[in-house]
């Protein structure tokens, strides 16, 4: 297997900038990578989500998606 880290934070002050991010179905999270490790951000309201994984960018919007989706009120 491998450790796969979701961070949920209050983070009211914290912008992502719109042009910093990338299209994933219906959604912009903010996408990098750090040596091994592929990172999302995106805020839903005041909250900050923070995904990270040592995977390629594809698996990471997979995983992104999963959460993303799970998260959202209908």
């Amino acid at each position: 297997g491998r450790i796969v880290t979701l961070q949920i934070l209050q983070a009211k002050e914290i912008t992502i900038p719109k042009n910093r991010t990338t299209q994933i179905e219906k959604f912009r999270p903010f996408v990098t990578r750090h040596d091994q490790v592929a990172i999302a951000m995106w805020k839903q309201a005041d909250t900050l989500y923070t995904l990270s994984a040592p995977t390629d960018e594809k698996d990471l919007a997979r995983l992104f998606l999963k959460v993303r989706k799970a998260t959202t009120v209908p």
